[in-house]
């Protein structure tokens, strides 16, 4: 008996000081305290920030912070770089001491940013951004947990003053339900895509469920679509993609069919493109999609081309491998060709292709098909990466010039800069 009430007595000291503890945190971590080291830490960064009344806090079980009209100005001016409404943001404490990520509130209203590169290539926010550290090798991603985020009327400006560039994000807003990883939570977003140099006004909106686990490797859509259109320099543009459903994980991949199109219209380009992907089969480590179509009809540039094309695909995520047999039309050409990944980063391909016939001065720009055809070749997309295959056509014509049985063995090879 005499030690079961020592028990009882240590358990209730215990309680007691623990919210001795607690208490005094409040009392010495308050929202006054955190307003002035944060106001404190950007004067020594010579830039100015302002919060309206005290931010509010929470410790635990939820650590929690609450802020009210904000404001931070560029360093040594006046100029606005951001200012928000209100912000909330709230994660649990004890899922971090088992590296999982809960955020049980994010709410974000009425932020404003003004991004600038500066001429000599820096940004206007390389102060806070800190030191990089070259050596440090990126860590495996948290287990994240999402109860509710609501993020309403952000307003995102970018302005290059090398080339006068200019990019504004306005009238963003994105909602989500519950991602827990379990089910599908709802997801829904909309943002309107305004610039200059080149002049851009587009409308952006995405909506379905989603549900991932970063940590199984595992994400589903569920009747997920998205739709882009507006206007793009003097081109009118409208993308759309529709995933009804489509789950992978490591021990399984299956959905129905994914489906997206492309329509460009303007002065110079006209592109109608529609691509068709068949449900997706198999595991994240032995992956299968039996059919992937596109069907394209363009016209840039004063060339004009129709293509067909099927392929089939199967991918070993894990390994970094990925296999396909390819075959369809170009114009007038059948296409049949094998293509291979064997590393992803940096890249490692391989090709096998044979066409019937091919007409390559189709291809050509009406203003260069008098040129004398020894242009340099731009390799800087392969830059680190390694290609290589063959190339077999029964009948080729070029620069006017007509061919028989051509073959060739091509090793690309580029080295990064030093």
């Amino acid at each position: 008996m005499k030690a079961f009430k020592v028990l009882l007595y240590g358990l209730a000291g215990l309680v007691a000081l623990a919210v001795v503890g607690l208490g005094a945190a409040f009392v010495i971590v308050d929202g006054k305290f955190v307003k002035a080291r944060l106001e404190s830490a950007m004067k020594e960064k010579n830039r100015t920030l302002n919060i309206e009344g005290d931010p509010k806090l929470k410790l635990f079980p939820v650590a929690g912070l609450a802020l009210g009209k904000t404001s931070l100005s560029e360093p040594g001016s006046d100029k606005l770089f951001v200012s928000l409404d209100t912000a909330e943001v709230a994660v649990r404490v004890m899922p971090l001491l088992s590296g999982e990520v809960a955020i049980e509130t994010l709410k974000l209203s009425g932020l404003k940013a003004n991004v600038v590169r500066r001429k000599d290539g820096t940004m206007n926010f390389s102060d806070l951004a800190g030191p990089k550290d070259k050596d440090k090798q990126p860590g495996q991603p948290p287990n994240l947990r999402i109860a509710e985020v609501l993020v309403e009327k952000v307003q995102l400006a970018y302005r290059d003053e090398a080339t006068g560039q200019e990019l504004n994000i306005a009238e963003l807003n994105l909602k989500t339900g519950r991602l827990d990883g379990q089910t599908p939570g709802d997801v829904s977003l909309a943002a309107r895509i305004t610039g200059r140099k080149p002049d851009v006004d587009l409308r952006a909106q995405a909506a379905g469920a989603l549900r991932f686990n970063l940590d199984k490797e595992e994400f589903a859509f569920d009747k997920f679509g998205a739709q882009l259109k507006g206007r793009y320099d003097q081109d009118t543009i409208a993308l759309e993609f529709s995933a009804p459903k489509v789950e992978v994980t490591p021990a399984r991949a299956s959905g129905s069919e994914v489906k997206g199109s492309i329509q460009v219209k303007g002065p110079q380009r006209n592109i109608d493109a529609k691509l068709l992907i068949a449900a997706v089969e198999g595991t994240a480590t032995a992956l299968s999609i039996p059919k992937v179509s596109l069907d394209l009809s363009a016209a840039v540039g004063g060339i004009s081309a129709k293509a067909k094309v099927d392929a089939a695909i199967k991918a070993n995520l894990a390994k970094q491998d990925l296999q396909a047999e390819v075959s369809g039309k170009l114009d007038d050409a059948t296409i049949k060709a094998k293509v291979g990944l064997t590393n992803f980063a940096p890249l490692k391909a391989n090709f096998d292709v044979n066409i019937d016939r091919l007409n390559a001065d189709r291809y050509i720009p009406p203003d260069k098909k008098d040129g004398k055809g020894d242009e340099l070749v731009d390799l800087r997309v392969l830059r680190g990466k390694t290609v290589s295959g063959k190339v077999a056509i029964g009948a080729l014509t070029a620069q006017r010039v007509k061919l028989e049985n051509v073959k060739a063995d091509q090793i690309l090879s580029v080295e990064q800069p030093r």
